[in-house]
């Protein structure tokens, strides 16, 4: 359809990382996202316009006495929201690339969070990113598709403050909106955000293959290794480079396709956080945009 219509619905485990010093706070958070994405595509250039509304609950699973986790006071309830978003894209990939390999990805989110809306708590959310790929010039044919990312991500909220922020740093892709490889999940939080990644993508083996007529198609095998950096800030703490935490570590993934149209990229990692809160880590996770 014309334009695209967009229904999710989710209910997922959330570990903070040692909560403000009191130890790991687990919470559920559970929603349902509507929205509408208006796509505008010429040859090697691609908008998206997406307005959405999202019906939010966090709740603790952590055992919790008056609302308070070992003295702190928690958020529990409603976080709906109205968004908008826009993205831009020049990154093109070719029938052997094993990731975007020339071009960048640029977009900005805003979020409100208010009594209209249903929520809790009142807050205005913008997050912008933008991603750079760059093939490198190698000549041989197990390099041809070798590339260079470069990812920066920052986040600005203002409004209500609760204990959990409105941005958390750390943990693996996936368990937060600003993942830090190396560190535990949830670990630092914010009202400020300012992670980036560089990364170094590698072919390893194009299988091609699948096994006999079961639907799965192993596409092709690749790595990369990458280093994250990055640190959250408040009112209370500012910005300060000594708070920047950086993790490093490898990933190997495969390109995968399932019942003969569901393309994933599954991958194993390891990281090591330098600072001294880091942590080695030995993740799976499954990507569906590289």
């Amino acid at each position: 359809l014309y334009p695209t219509f967009i229904l999710r619905a989710y209910s997922r485990p959330a570990l903070y990382g040692d909560l403000l010093g009191k130890g790991d706070y687990y919470e559920r958070e559970s929603g349902a996202t509507a929205a509408v994405r208006v796509p505008v595509n010429f040859l090697e250039k691609r908008y998206r316009l997406t307005l959405g509304f999202q019906a939010q609950r966090q709740s603790a699973q952590s055992d919790t006495v008056d609302g308070r986790f070992k003295g702190v006071e928690v958020f529990e309830g409603r976080r709906n929201n109205v968004f908008a978003a826009f993205d831009f894209s020049t990154s093109l990939k070719y029938p052997y690339s094993i990731s975007r390999e020339e071009g960048k990805d640029a977009s900005i989110l805003y979020r409100y969070y208010g009594r209209a809306t249903g929520s809790e708590v009142t807050s205005r959310e913008f997050i912008a990113e933008l991603s750079e790929y760059a093939r490198l010039p190698f000549n041989s044919e197990r390099l041809r598709h070798t590339v260079v990312h470069l990812n920066f991500k920052g986040g600005v909220a203002a409004g209500d403050r609760t204990a959990q922020q409105a941005f958390q740093l750390g943990g693996t892709p996936g368990q937060s909106e600003f993942p830090l490889r190396g560190f535990p999940s949830r670990s630092s939080t914010g009202k400020l955000a300012g992670p980036a990644i560089v990364a170094l993508r590698a072919p390893v083996w194009y299988l091609l293959r699948g096994v006999n007529t079961k639907p799965f198609y192993f596409d092709r095998l690749h790595g990369a290794v990458f280093a994250d950096i990055g640190t959250v800030w408040d009112d209370d703490t500012g910005f300060a480079v000594r708070r920047l935490k950086t993790g490093v570590g490898a990933e190997l993934r495969m390109d995968l396709t399932l019942g003969y149209f569901i393309d994933i990229t599954p991958a194993l990692g390891i990281a090591k956080g330098l600072n001294q809160d880091g942590t080695t880590q030995v993740y799976f996770t499954i990507y569906s945009y590289l």
